[in-house]
C-alpha cells in the first residue's frame, strides 16, 4: 500500500491508479502466505499451500510432520490448476513473467557459464534451447497453453552473470504477444501475467543496459517495450540505493500495466475483457510471517459493466477464492471449481455492499498458523519435533524463526519489529492495535477468545493432510528458549542485503498507515 499512488503512496502509478479508478478495490484483500511461491501456488490451485502433493514436498514433510510453508510448494503435470480447468470450459490460456513453482529439473544451464558473453551467436544459441526446454516444462506443469518470456524462478539465480537483471520489458512483451495472437481469436482467453517487481536484485541496476539481450536470447524488439527508461534514470538523481530499487520496480510494473492497457484498447478488447491485480505479498517487515503486514495486500478488480467505477468492497478475499471466482465468471460448473479453501466473491463484484462468503481468514507461513475472525486474530508458532530437539541439544543455535533457516532475512527482519514473534500463542486485537504490537494472549479478560479462535483453526488444521497440532510446547516456555530468542536477535539485519547502510530504519509501527487511505491520483 505504502508504494501505489492511489493509496497516497510514495510512488507515481498512474496505470494502476486507473485500473482503480475504473474498477473496484478491495480493502480486505489477503494473500495465502507472504512468499511468492506459495502465494501463487494458492492463486492457481484454489487452495492452501498446505494441501500440497508435489513429490518434493510431500518427502520432505511425510505423514506426521509439521509442513515448513515457504519456497517448496510445487506444481506439477498431475495438479488440477485454474489453466487446466479454464481450458476444460473452452479457454486458450498464456502466462509470461516469473514461475517460481516448480523444481529444478534437467541441467538447463548446460554449456552456459557465469561468463558466458550473450551477444555471441554460440551462446545465443544456448538461451533459446534452454529457453525452450523451460517453457516446454512449465507448460507441462502447469497446463498453460502457452508460456512467454516464462522465467523458472527469480532473475537473480540466472547463471549467466550478463542477464543477472530484471527484464521487465521482456515480460511485457510476451504478455503482449499472447494477446495479439489470442485476444480477437474464436476462443475466450486467460493470461496469467506473473511481474517481478518489487523484488531483488535491484531494479534500477537494469537501466541503461540492452534489454535486447534476454534470457531467451538476442531479441531486439524488447527495446519498444523499454520507452520510459530515461524518464525513470532522471527521477533517480540524487536518491539512495534502496530508494532506486523501489522507485524503479513500482515505475517498470506501472509501465507493464500501462503497456497491456494499451495492447486491449489496440485489438477494440478493453471493454470485454476482465482485468484483476492483485501482489502476491506485501513487504518488510511482514513478508515471510503472518502478520498483516505482508498477508493484506491490494486488490483492484475492473469489469466493464459489471464492477461500478470507483467503487470499494469490504468482503474479505483471499488467494485461493481467485481460483474459483475466476472459474465461475468463466462458467465452469461447481463440481470442477471447489477445494475446501476457496471462496467465490462472484456476487461482491456486481455489487459491492455484498458481504462475500469467507467469513475468516487463515495463515500459514513457516512454521506458523493462524486465524483472523472480525478483528481479532490468533498465531501459533510451533515448529516442528525436530526442530525443537536441536534446540534443545544444542545442535542449534538461537532460536529458530518461522523459516528454519538461520539468517533468512525476512523473518529476521519480521522479529525486531513484532514483539511476540517467538511466542508460541499470539491474540491481537486489530481494532485496537492494528501493527500487532501487543499480545494478548496471557491476559485472562481474552482467554474465551483464545480458546475460540485456538479451536477454529484448529478446525481448520485438521483437513490438511498433515495434521499441525496446537498443543502447547514446554520447552517453548522454558528460560533457555528465551536466551535463544535473544541470540537470535541479537544477529540484528546488518547482513539483510535489502536493508543497505543507507537505507532509514523500518518504522514500525508508522507515522501513516497509507493502506486506510485511499486517494485516486489520476494523471493525462
Amino acid at each position: 500500500f505504502s508504494y501505489l499512488g492511489c493509496y497516497g503512496g510514495k510512488y507515481a502509478t498512474p496505470n494502476l491508479d486507473r485500473l482503480a479508478y475504473e474498477g473496484m478495490r478491495f480493502d480486505n484483500a489477503y494473500c495465502a502466505s507472504p512468499m511468492c511461491t506459495p502465494s501463487r501456488f494458492s492463486v492457481l490451485t484454489g487452495g492452501y499451500p498446505s494441501r500440497c502433493e508435489d513429490a518434493f514436498f510431500k518427502k520432505e514433510f511425510p505423514p506426521g510432520e509439521n509442513p515448513n510453508i515457504a519456497w517448496n510448494s510445487f506444481i506439477n503435470s498431475d495438479t488440477r490448476t485454474l489453466p487446466r480447468v479454464l481450458a476444460e470450459a473452452g479457454y486458450v490460456t498464456g502466462m509470461a513473467g516469473k514461475w517460481h513453482l516448480g523444481e529444478h529439473g534437467p541441467d538447463w544451464h548446460s554449456g552456459l557459464k557465469e561468463n558466458s558473453d550473450p551477444a555471441l551467436p554460440e551462446v545465443d544459441a544456448l538461451l533459446k534451447e534452454r529457453q525452450a526446454n523451460v517453457e516446454r516444462q512449465l507448460k507441462k506443469d502447469s497446463g498453460f497453453d502457452a508460456a512467454n518470456s516464462a522465467v523458472w524462478a527469480n532473475f537473480d539465480e540466472e547463471k549467466v552473470a550478463a542477464l543477472a537483471h530484471h527484464n521487465i520489458p521482456w515480460i511485457t512483451k510476451g504478455a503482449i504477444e499472447f494477446l495479439r495472437e489470442n485476444g480477437k481469436g474464436e476462443k475466450p482467453f486467460f493470461l496469467y501475467v506473473a511481474a517481478s517487481t518489487v523484488h531483488g536484485p535491484g531494479h534500477h541496476l537494469a537501466l541503461g543496459k540492452d534489454r535486447s539481450f534476454t534470457p531467451e536470447g538476442r531479441d531486439a524488439s524488447v527495446a519498444e517495450f523499454a520507452e520510459g527508461d530515461r524518464e525513470i534514470l532522471a527521477g533517480l538523481e540524487g536518491k539512495e540505493e534502496w530508494e532506486k530499487h523501489q522507485r524503479t520496480g513500482m515505475a517498470e510494473l506501472d509501465r507493464q500495466v500501462g503497456k497491456l492497457f494499451e495492447t486491449l484498447q489496440e485489438l477494440g478488447i478493453e471493454e470485454n475483457t476482465i482485468v484483476i491485480y492483485m501482489p502476491d505479498h506485501n513487504v518488510e517487515p511482514g513478508k515471510a510471517t503472518c502478520y498483516e503486514k505482508g498477508f493484506r495486500v491490494p486488490l483492484f478488480v475492473k469489469w466493464p459493466g459489471v464492477t461500478p467505477p470507483c467503487s470499494s468492497a469490504s468482503a474479505l478475499v483471499q488467494g485461493p477464492d481467485l481460483f474459483k471466482t475466476i472459474a465461475e465468471i468463466a462458467g465452469v460448473p461447481e463440481e470442477k471449481c471447489s477445494t475446501p479453501d476457496e471462496h467465490s466473491f462472484f456476487s461482491v463484484l456486481r455489487d459491492p455492499a455484498k458481504p462475500g462468503t469467507r467469513d475468516s481468514i487463515y495463515y500459514e507461513s513457516g512454521f506458523a498458523r493462524g486465524i483472523k475472525v472480525g478483528d481479532y486474530k490468533y498465531i501459533a508458532y510451533r515448529p516442528s519435533a525436530a526442530v525443537v530437539e536441536q534446540m534443545k541439544s544444542g545442535k542449534k543455535s538461537g532460536a529458530f524463526n518461522y523459516l528454519d533457516r538461520k539468517k533468512q532475512g525476512h523473518s529476521q527482519v519480521a522479529m525486531m519489529h513484532f514483539p511476540g514473534y517467538f511466542d508460541q500463542d499470539q491474540l491481537y486485537d486489530l481494532g485496537t492495535d492494528p501493527f500487532e504490537q501487543k499480545n494478548l494472549a496471557g491476559d485472562p479478560a481474552y482467554a474465551v477468545v483464545l480458546a475460540d479462535l485456538k479451536g477454529k483453526l484448529q478446525a481448520k488444521l485438521d483437513t490438511f493432510p498433515n495434521r499441525v497440532s496446537l498443543e502447547r510446547i514446554p520447552y517453548l516456555d522454558s528460560p533457555e528458549f528465551q536466551k535463544q530468542c535473544a541470540e537470535q536477535k541479537a544477529l540484528g539485519t546488518d547482513f539483510v542485503e535489502w536493508l543497505t547502510t543507507d537505507h532509514p530504519k523500518i518504522e514500525w509501527p508508522p507515522a501513516k498507515d497509507t493502506s486506510k487511505g485511499f486517494a485516486v491520483r489520476l494523471t493525462g
